[in-house]
């Protein structure tokens, strides 16, 4: 390690209560290979589009937005996320983007993919959530086995969806999290380098790991 900063481990479970269908059911909740390897190319994409260009992202909120209805967010006529704070953290996280400066976009690492794929399959085979897998590992221990990274490290978690744009979205709104750490990660400068991967949960339909470093070398 090159660095004494702590990595950052942040965690989004998305809401998962629902009002009519099963999560298997929902929109964005199917998994096959072709929408899992679709994903995990394009969730990185996505952040960098929040990343270098935050007030037109504000657009993509707003109209995620008029899907709100008290602190439920209604997908389909049948089928809502049940939030934990009100369209006023939709607002907030619209300000936020509104005032954010554009940061440098974060470039593919193939380590820190491999660390987030190890992550998925793992945790999904398990049906477990968190930052530590089943075997124990710490997200600094994933990281470290494929490489060393730089700086500072960090790691966002979403579960329930396998769609970049609501991915980014919701850890941009970051509802119900003290701080907001998820969006901090998405905008921290200091991130330079990234890996994503999306893959099956047992339990909540879709796991998305992305790991997040100031610089990575990969092992040999």
């Amino acid at each position: 390690m090159k660095s004494s900063l702590l990595a950052a481990l942040l965690l989004l479970l998305m809401p998962m209560a629902f009002a009519c269908l099963a999560a298997a059911d929902g929109p964005g909740m199917s998994v096959t290979v072709d929408s899992i390897d679709c994903a995990s190319r394009d969730v990185l994409d996505e952040i960098n589009a929040a990343r270098t260009d935050p007030a037109k992202y504000a657009g993509y909120l707003r109209e995620w937005k008029k899907l709100y209805d008290g602190r439920r967010v209604w997908l389909s006529k049948t089928y809502y996320l049940q939030m934990q704070e009100d369209a006023s953290a939709v607002d907030e996280a619209i300000r936020f983007l509104k005032k954010q400066k554009p940061v440098g976009p974060l470039t593919r690492s193939e380590g820190l993919e491999r660390a987030a794929r190890e992550h998925v399959d793992k945790q999904g085979a398990a049906g477990q959530t968190g930052h530590v897998s089943p075997d124990g590992l710490s997200m600094s221990d994933r990281v470290g086995r494929c490489g060393t990274w730089q700086k500072t490290i960090g790691e966002n978690i979403s579960y329930g969806t396998d769609d970049p744009r609501r991915i980014v979205m919701l850890w941009i709104i970051d509802d119900g999290v003290p701080g907001r750490g998820h969006r901090a990660n998405l905008f921290n400068p200091d991130f330079k380098v990234a890996g994503a991967a999306v893959g099956p949960h047992k339990v909540h339909g879709t796991v998305c790991v992305v790991d997040m470093a100031g610089g990575f070398e990969p092992s040999e």
